[in-house]
């Protein structure tokens, strides 16, 4: 299936907080991504400026799936970007606990053919983190004990769905992002349900943002769980959003 329509911008500002950000940990209930199936979707990202102009970026690929034993199901959850002449310029795997979204490890390749190398491995409050930026140079291992439990950031969506849909909620993950020892942090924000057409389809989503990053997510609960995504490129001009929107989807056996 293929998307026919594309549902104007929405604003490219953040909106204000509304209330105070409640703090969540990992193994918090309201934190859950139990509910979501294995899956294979892919979507068309563009860069759109303030005058709604679009520009074709790529392509990039969602592939989840789910394992499971008596002690836990593991989420694992593959994304590959592709430029426009088909080349892989990036790819990123992450797995987790997909009842509290407690992460296992990330790993990430990036750069030309995809040589360079990032991998995090999480156990309880400890990471390893290795880099390798090129195959001739000397990989980087850091190990540190961040002092508590932390979400996997580059989850993104995914974080974004495991919330409780009740608007007006304001949460605070506790984060950590590749190349540090300290712990960061980022508050999504949940907002109403909005209309969107995608694959020749109307789905009802619910808004969720992360104004710290100015990150809009337009996900659901069911099938199919991201509908569309805003966010900002560091390639991009100013005044510009990198917009992907749903462009097929597959769901698992």
């Amino acid at each position: 299936m293929k998307f026919l329509t594309y549902l104007c911008l929405y604003s490219l500002v953040a909106l204000p907080l509304t209330a105070a950000a409640e703090s969540v940990a990992v193994g918090d209930s309201r934190v859950s991504a139990i509910f979501i199936q294995p899956y294979d979707a892919s979507f068309k990202y563009y860069s759109v400026n303030e005058k709604d102009e679009r520009v074709l970026l790529g392509t990039w690929t969602d592939d989840v799936t789910v394992t499971g034993n008596d002690d836990k199901t593991v989420l694992r959850r593959k994304v590959i970007r592709y430029s426009l002449d088909g080349a892989a310029d990036f790819s990123r795997t992450t797995t987790a606990n997909a009842d509290t979204m407690g992460p296992i490890a990330s790993h990430q390749t990036f750069g030309d053919g995809l040589s360079g190398v990032s991998h995090v491995d999480f156990d309880g409050t400890a990471i390893t983190q290795i880099l390798l930026a090129q195959p001739e140079a000397p990989a980087r291992v850091l190990q540190a004990d961040l002092g508590q439990k932390v979400f996997e950031g580059s989850f993104w969506a995914t974080l974004a769905m495991s919330l409780p849909f009740e608007e007006g909620l304001v949460v605070e993950f506790p984060t950590y992002t590749f190349g540090g020892e300290t712990i960061g942090s980022e508050t999504y924000q949940v907002h109403g349900e909005e209309t969107l057409e995608a694959m020749g389809e109307t789905f009802t989503a619910r808004k969720i943002t992360a104004p710290d990053s100015n990150w809009t997510f337009w996900v659901r609960k069911e099938a199919p769980y991201i509908v569309r995504i805003e966010h900002p490129l560091p390639s991009l001009q100013s005044g510009e959003m990198a917009v992907s929107i749903i462009e097929m989807f597959h769901q698992g056996d």
